[in-house]
């Protein structure tokens, strides 16, 4: 499953975000005037500033849950780092990408701008991106994403964000550049393998898809989303059998990864079988939280 909505810290692939005004926030212009930053000493990683220990403790668990797509795990941990830290503007970005509604998402949005002048520049940007994202603003969100990549050459989930820009803009190539260059840095780094796969796909290259698929299987291979989004990929080559047995495996991992319950739905139709799709399709609404 490709992240959907807000820009997932995930994060999110698509940078493309609801064009709904945010309104009661600080200006863009006003907190955004500063010059184009430096590179940090070392080209190194987008810091995480916030004066308590613990709520950087929870911060971590919570982006780490988000960027594997189990966003509804993660919130307890963002609110729980933004409760110990009420200054934390990383934190409250988080919460904001993983809310279930529009409403809380721009909530925590509108917290983490007027909170971005007490963060450092790299997150500082990274807040203005998601927030001309969300009005729709591309321009000025790539402008941000730019710096922010100027800012931080060496941190993966920079380079990660400026590739899911591209990607909402339906640049494939240029996404595939950036998340590469993201696997590159962090070899480990899961979320990008996904939306390479992606990307790849979008251009019509299964072969190179098929491989970062398989790669995201094999570093988090108890997580039931690789499954999912090798599944899709099955499915979009017609493989419907494959397919279904890949979106199996998401579910014996998690009975509630409901979108796994879709795309068997659309296997099944494909093979001209509507009653058992219809009975896929029922179990969403028996396994609803």
């Amino acid at each position: 499953m490709r992240p959907q909505g807000s820009m997932p810290f995930l994060f999110a692939a698509v940078l493309a975000l609801s064009a709904a005004a945010l309104s009661g926030c600080a200006p863009a212009g006003e907190v955004g005037k500063a010059p184009a930053p430096a590179a940090s000493p070392g080209g190194g990683k987008i810091p995480v500033t916030t004066a308590s220990e613990e709520a950087r403790k929870e911060f971590l668990q919570g982006r780490d849950l988000a960027e594997r797509l189990l966003a509804q795990d993660s919130i307890q941990h963002f609110d729980k780092a933004v409760a110990l830290d009420p200054n934390f503007a990383l934190a409250e970005l988080g919460r904001a990408n993983a809310s279930p509604t529009a409403k809380e998402f721009f909530d925590h949005l509108k917290k983490a701008v007027s909170l971005a002048g007490k963060a450092s520049e790299g997150e500082r940007l990274l807040i203005l991106a998601n927030e001309a994202g969300a009005n729709g603003e591309a321009v000025k969100q790539k402008e941000h994403l730019d710096k922010l990549v100027a800012a931080h050459p060496n941190d993966e989930r920079a380079h990660f964000q400026l590739g899911g820009y591209h990607f909402g803009q339906q640049e494939f190539a240029k996404a595939i550049e950036h998340y590469k260059k993201a696997t590159e840095l962090a070899p480990n780094y899961s979320p990008a393998y996904n939306i390479l796969g992606y990307a790849y796909r979008q251009n019509g290259d299964y072969a190179n898809a098929e491989q970062a698929f398989k790669k995201y299987i094999e570093l988090i291979p108890n997580d039931p989303n690789p499954y999912d989004s090798y599944a899709e990929l099955l499915l979009k080559m017609g493989k419907y059998e494959d397919s279904i047995a890949q979106y199996r495996k998401a579910l014996s991992i998690d009975p509630n990864f409901v979108a796994s319950r879709n795309g068997i739905a659309a296997d099944l139709l494909y093979l001209g079988k509507p009653d058992e799709a219809t009975a896929e399709l029922q179990a969403i609404n028996d396994k609803a939280r």
